[in-house]
């Protein structure tokens, strides 16, 4: 078959555009002769899938000669399977001994040569191909020679093609291969014989010459009908589809053309109400909306659409209900055919959208006929409650979804074609959810993503002129709607659901918390002015966790109520921002997002508080820290703006908020009341020891740099402002150490016992040395500066008067508490007192503050060694 219609192709188009027309005309018929046996494979395999075959025996057949190595030969080693034994069958399994030959590694081409050439009856197959060269030549002969008249040379070929055409009947009960090759080949020369009255020769009429191809495509489907020959059957719709090409002079009426191709769709419908005949079916399908299109693209006007649109529509329905009869009558394990399910509504409107393309809500109307025809077509209960025919009713009521889909956006502008899509997505979800399908979900998923990107794309540049009441905010609504329905519907069906899709809920989860963020940030940013932006933003964040907590709480909806904790990331990124851009927290309408944040916050918490989770403490020792910042900013603030900016009265706040935290969380009284009371030993480890990180730093740093201004007191030393306030921090932190070794919580800061007093003490070295830099400063006019300061013989001198004073407390107090490195610090303190005298001191040896600093150091000396002898190794020694 594959070379008979390779050359019937090759003569069609040598006969029609000579050379060129050989080549391509040979090669489309070897591609229908290639869809023809891939069909009749496919059929053999599905029926033999669909029919039980008992297992023969298996042929006996010498063994297979094996060898084996000389050392192996004392071993017993499994050989041939013997003429007595039969193989065993492995359980479970159909064991089927098979005769088919190995599968060939040659080329398809010179496989179905050697098919050709090694299977049925090879010479009736060489007569018919050699017989359709003969007619060929024939007809050239009688052309150039001229002794008969043409007409009847070319009756005398037709009658011989009506010859073959009866003998083939006669013998089609006897050999079916023979008499359907006779007929194949009979009406093939009546084909290239009407061809050649009318194009070569002219003696028939166009009008005549399609009523004579129409009779033979015709009578070779009621042929292939009637013997069950899909082969010819091809065969007379390719001739009947190209008759009126054949016979067209350029002049004819197009109504005229798509009238008959609606007459040869008719028969084609009828064909498949009895036959499942794919390649026949996929052959009219290409001829029909192929040369329909090409003549749309050549001859179409808008003026043809009252006489084109009905062929159109009575073509789509044809293949619609050709797609219906061909998975009613096909017996396989697949009857839906895609190609036409799908390809023929594709065709129909891409044909549709040629003729309305420039028609105003042509395209949207056109799809929505489409979505409303497929949409009841899918739920008809003879589709339905047949299991074999469910897949094509599903398929038809997703082409009906599809189509009302692309209805929208012919329809509308993106923003609203965007929202549309996502409730139809959300939909879809829900659906699929429903009925247990893949593919709904699937669908709604993706839809939903490429509705966000449209409204995305939509909405750049647009500057609505209402704050909230405008189409913008509406669509990211919608958006956020569609995503947190479908997240909730994926989440309550995860039982009966993959694996896989837990992530697609809480993906959706997130979309759609994402859109709903987003749209209020961008209504924020484009309608509010610059000072109110961050405190609305926070107030929008706080609302907006509050009710994810109510609601997944209320829908026990764990992943909604998880998404409310964001709310303390939300507010250290407001506070960063704010920072920047904002005087003070509380400016614009931060007086309100504050306290309400703070608060939402606490309450989301506590919320939590019966589901401990290990964020939990991180959520509440974080909430801590940002109310020691926040606190400690607009207190600074505040004195800074209402009293006098100068002087030291803004930099305390740094220092007394974080301290008055401490002193407050490590009161036994806290402990009381929640959420100390359930925390407690979190707010001490993890909540506390950041603040008093802050609290040490902040020592430092006012040790360092503040000069300590009291306006508008005078300054006295530590009865100042600057060193009160010192005073309290380091208590705090004294308060704060020990609260924390009471408890046995000091171990848990992973902090060596030693380093607290450590740092202590040298915080406390620290402030003796900035007092005197201090009361320099403001008494001896020294510029408070490194240089000056460290030129000051008055500073010098009192530094080491203060250091070995420092030495002293501490080595006796180490002396009479036995605290052996307490002493060796006092003395490392007064070795640096000593060295310092040397190198520093004593270069200004002629000043009075200079004798002043060697002799009050020589008279401590003495009162040290004399109060605070080295404390012994052990209470033993």
């Amino acid at each position: 078959m594959t070379l008979l219609l390779t050359i019937l192709g090759a003569v069609f188009g040598a006969l029609a555009l000579e050379l060129p027309g050989l080549v391509l005309g040979g090669g489309l018929g070897y591609l229908l002769a290639v869809v023809v046996d891939l069909q009749k494979r496919l059929e053999r395999l599905e029926q033999r899938g669909a029919e039980p075959q008992p297992s023969p025996a298996p042929p006996f057949a010498p063994p297979v000669p094996r060898t084996f190595p000389v050392e192996a030969a004392t071993k017993p080693v499994p050989g041939p399977m013997s003429f007595a034994e039969t193989p065993e069958e492995p359980r479970g399994e159909e064991f089927v001994w098979t005769t088919e030959p190995a599968p060939s590694t040659s080329l398809p081409a010179l496989q179905r040569l050697r098919d050709f050439l090694t299977s049925g009856n090879l010479p009736v197959k060489v007569g018919v191909i050699l017989l359709f060269f003969g007619v060929a030549f024939l007809l050239k002969y009688a052309a150039q020679q001229g002794r008969l008249p043409l007409e009847l040379r070319l009756a005398s070929v037709a009658l011989g093609g009506v010859a073959l055409l009866a003998v083939g009947w006669r013998l089609r009960t006897r050999s079916t291969p023979f008499a359907l090759a006779l007929q194949g080949g009979g009406v093939g020369v009546l084909y290239l014989t009407v061809f050649a009255a009318l194009r070569l020769y002219g003696v028939l009429s166009p009008g005549a010459a399609l009523v004579l191809l129409t009779l033979l495509a015709g009578t070779a489907a009621f042929l292939a009908v009637r013997q069950d020959a899909q082969a010819l059957a091809v065969l007379a719709c390719a001739g009947g589809f190209l008759a009126p090409l054949l016979a067209s002079t350029g002049q004819g009426s197009h109504v005229q053309l798509f009238a008959y191709y609606a007459l040869l769709n008719g028969g084609l419908l009828a064909v498949a109400w009895f036959k499942p005949w794919r390649v026949l079916n996929l052959s009219g399908y290409a001829f029909t909306f192929v040369i329909g299109g090409a003549w749309g693209w050549r001859y179409y006007r808008p003026p043809y659409f009252a006489t084109v649109e009905p062929f159109l529509i009575l073509f789509f329905l044809s293949y619609v209900a050709v797609a219906v009869f061909f998975a009613r009558r096909h017996s396989g394990r697949a009857p839906l055919d895609p190609a036409l399910v799908f390809g023929t509504p594709l065709a129909a409107f891409a044909l549709q959208g040629g003729m309305l393309h420039r028609t105003s809500y042509g395209m949207a109307a056109s799809a929505l006929a489409l979505g409303l025809f497929y949409l009841p077509l899918g739920r008809l209960p003879a589709l339905r409650e047949t299991s074999r025919l469910r897949p094509l009713s599903e398929a038809f009521f997703a082409l009906g979804i599809v189509f009302a889909t692309l209805a929208i956006p012919f329809a509308f502008d993106g923003r609203v074609t965007a929202a549309v899509w996502a409730l139809e997505g959300a939909a879809a979800v829900w659906i699929g959810v429903r009925q247990k399908r893949l593919s709904p979900r699937l669908f709604g998923i993706l839809l939903q993503f490429l509705a966000g990107g449209l409204f995305f794309a939509e909405t750049a540049g647009h500057e609505p002129a209402l704050f909230l009441a405008n189409a913008d905010y509406f669509g990211t609504l919608l958006l956020a709607l569609a995503g947190l329905t479908s997240a909730l519907a994926l989440y309550r069906a995860r039982d009966t659901l993959r694996a896989e899709e837990g992530a697609a809920s809480l993906l959706l989860l997130i979309w759609g918390l994402l859109w709903w963020y987003g749209g209020g940030l961008q209504e924020i940013s484009r309608h509010l002015s610059y000072r109110t932006q961050p405190g609305s933003a926070l107030l929008l964040a706080a609302l907006s966790c509050g009710a994810c907590h109510l609601a997944g709480r209320a829908l026990r909806w764990p992943h909604l109520a998880a998404s409310a904790l964001i709310l303390l990331p939300v507010m250290s990124l407001s506070a960063l921002v704010m920072a920047a851009d904002l005087p003070h927290p509380l400016a614009g309408i931060g007086a309100i997002a504050w306290p309400a944040a703070l608060s939402v916050h606490f309450w989301i918490l506590r919320g939590c508080d019966d589901a401990p989770r290990p964020a939990l403490p991180l959520l509440h020792g974080g909430a801590l820290w940002l109310i020691a910042l926040l606190g400690a900013w607009e207190l600074s603030w505040q004195i800074q703006h209402n009293l006098h900016p100068a002087g030291s009265w803004p930099l305390l706040p740094w220092g007394l908020v974080p301290a008055s935290l401490l002193s407050l969380v490590g009161s036994p009284g806290a402990r009381l009341f929640w959420p100390m009371k359930r925390f407690g030993d979190d707010y001490l480890t993890i909540g506390c020891a950041p603040v008093a990180a802050l609290a040490f730093a902040w020592i430092l740093h006012a040790n360092l740099s503040a000069p300590g201004d009291p306006w508008p007191f005078a300054y006295a030393p530590l009865l100042n402002p600057l060193d009160f306030a010192i005073a309290l921090v380091h208590g705090a932190l004294i308060y704060y150490l020990l609260r924390l070794r009471a408890a046995s919580l000091d171990g848990r800061l992973r902090l060596a016992p030693p380093v607290g007093p450590t740092l202590l003490g040298g915080s406390l070295l620290l402030w003796s040395s900035a007092v005197v830099l201090r009361t320099v400063h403001h008494w001896g006019d020294v510029p408070f500066r490194f240089a000056p300061l460290f030129s000051s013989v008055l500073v010098q001198s009192g530094l080491a008067i203060v250091w070995t004073l420092l030495a002293l407390c501490a080595m006796v107090a180490a002396t009479r508490r036995r605290l052996r490195l307490l002493w060796l610090a006092g003395g490392a303190l007064l070795g640096l007192v000593v060295l310092k005298l040397f190198l520093i001191d004593l270069s200004g040896s002629g000043t009075l503050a200079r004798i002043v600093s060697f002799l009050g150091v020589g008279f401590l000396l003495l009162v040290i060694g004399y109060l605070a002898p080295a404390p012994p190794r052990s209470a033993s020694e």
